[in-house]
């Protein structure tokens, strides 16, 4: 190991890189179900690097599966979602840096579950969804900062079902999901986040995917497993700036549905899954965004769940 004082030739840097500071930040992922309708309040949480086992980090006050989920650097939330009383509108809110329980934010302007999350560092945005009674178009807004109920953003092009959103610091995508009873989609949409609006075309998915997972890094969107015609295994990735078609990325260790995922600007995280109908597990995998390769073990998570959410201090919304 050299000196770190004075000043470095270009070589020297590039030879000891790996001893380079990286940016980290924290993950938070929970809620879900561990079994059927036998919903769970627990959060875990993780730090980006090189791996580890996931740590509790507290609970929600209203469990529910499939909620939406978002944040900034200091704050996370977990929207709606479904629970023992049927769809929740609750939004409620974690201090990532602090753990114990969330905290009420406001209320969704429709109770809903299955929706897509996305945010950057000022508003967090729910996309479409669920109410109990039929599939949803409507994406909702807050301010993260503050708290309060949310505001009528604009509309997804169809109702939807089981999409996942990413975000970089000006706009959202989401992808996937399930218009109908039985068909998938393989339609990504965007929003610029400053604005309200309606969604705008982005491109294509490689496969017509549902109970996907998304999240992003500082350019580029991943989005990981899911259901197409079968339980799938693949990852796949957007330059979030340019709109157009998914490429392969690589796969993950195992295919696996209603998964959850979480990124910092160079790693993306998948946590938890179903790898068949009542098979749940408790695996975190990682990817190196900027690359292209498939998933390597990153840990385990607390409980095996399906139906999570999850966010993070670091994330491509953020800049």
């Amino acid at each position: 190991m050299p000196n770190y004082n004075g000043v470095w030739s270009l070589s020297t840097q590039y030879q000891y890189a790996a001893d380079w500071p990286t940016f980290s930040g924290t993950a938070i992922f929970g809620m879900g179900s561990i079994s059927g309708s036998n919903y769970i309040a627990s959060i875990d949480t993780v730090n980006f690097g090189s791996g580890g086992n996931a740590t509790d980090w507290g609970d929600v006050g209203v469990a529910t599966a499939d909620p939406a989920c978002s944040g900034s650097s200091t704050r996370g939330i977990f929207s709606g979602g479904i629970g023992a009383g049927g769809a929740s509108n609750v939004l409620q809110y974690v201090t990532i840096a602090t753990k114990g329980e969330t905290a009420d934010f406001g209320d969704l302007t429709v109770a809903r579950g299955g929706a897509g999350g996305a945010s950057n560092a000022t508003r967090s945005l729910t996309f479409a969804g669920n109410s109990g009674t039929g599939n949803l178009n409507t994406i909702d807004y807050v301010t993260i900062a503050n708290t309060g109920n949310s505001s009528d953003f604009g509309d997804t092009s169809a109702v939807n079902h089981y999409p996942e959103g990413l975000a970089s610091t000006t706009r959202a995508v989401l992808g996937g999901g399930q218009p109908s009873g039985t068909g998938f989609t393989d339609v990504m949409e965007y929003v610029t986040i400053a604005n309200t609006g309606n969604v705008t075309d982005f491109g294509n998915l490689t496969a017509a995917t549902g109970f996907i997972s998304a999240c992003a890094g500082s350019t580029r969107g991943i989005f990981g497993g899911g259901y197409a015609s079968n339980i799938t295994d693949t990852i796949e990735y957007i330059t979030i700036a340019s709109a157009g078609n998914a490429t392969d990325f690589g796969n993950l260790t195992v295919a696996k549905f209603n998964l959850s995922a979480a990124a910092n600007k160079t790693q993306a995280l998948f946590f938890n899954g179903g790898t068949a109908a009542a098979t749940y597990t408790n695996v975190i995998e990682k990817i190196t965004i900027a690359t292209t390769g498939n998933a390597a073990d990153f840990g385990d998570a607390l409980v095996a769940r399906r139906y999570s959410a999850a966010t993070s201090s670091a994330h491509g919304g953020l800049a």
